[in-house]
Formats: structure tokens, C-alpha cells, sequence
């Protein structure tokens, strides 16, 4: 498990909405990341009230660009937080279900 109590936002995904399309969605959406090295990722997903909603397994991924497509056709609508764990720091992204 892991517990944060800082999260800083650098050049992994630096927050940038365009890293997440489409956003708003409805049914899915699209996370892109990139790696300056190969590292263990893990994408964790938490409601607006910091409920984990969806994780993934912590994973070995190679360097470059990744992309990893989220549904959340079975939540209701509203604010989602995308956090994205790696070697290289603590990234956060927002989601809107709508």
C-alpha cells in the first residue's frame, strides 16, 4: 500500500489535460504518461471523496510514451483524480465523468 501525504506534480505528467482525452468523458478516457527511464509504475484512481475507485498492479515499464485507457462506465458522475506513481515522482491528473 501506499500512503502519500504530499503530492508534487512534475514534468511526468505536469497536469496537462491534454495528457488525458477526452476529459470531460462519459464512458472512458485516456491517460498518456512518459518515462525518461524505466520505471515501476502504478496508477491509482480516487473519487472526490478519496475513495480508490480503480488501481492498477505496480509494474515494470519500459522508457518512452505510454498510454492507458480507464473506464468507469459503472461510476456515477463527477470528479476523479488520477494518481500515477513512478520512480520519478508522484503525478496527479483531473478527471470529469460527466
Amino acid at each position: 500500500e501506499y500512503y502519500c501525504e504530499s503530492v508534487s506534480v512534475n514534468e511526468f505528467i505536469q497536469n496537462d489535460e491534454s495528457n488525458i482525452f477526452p476529459n470531460p468523458f462519459t464512458t472512458s478516457t485516456t491517460i498518456e504518461y512518459e518515462l525518461s527511464k524505466p520505471s515501476h509504475v502504478q496508477l491509482t484512481i480516487y473519487n472526490a471523496i478519496g475513495e480508490v475507485v480503480y488501481t492498477t498492479l505496480d509494474r515494470m515499464m519500459p522508457q518512452g510514451k505510454h498510454s492507458f485507457k480507464w473506464t468507469a462506465d459503472r461510476l456515477p458522475e463527477g470528479m476523479y483524480y488520477g494518481v500515477l506513481r513512478s520512480e520519478e515522482g508522484v503525478s496527479v491528473v483531473k478527471m470529469v465523468k460527466q
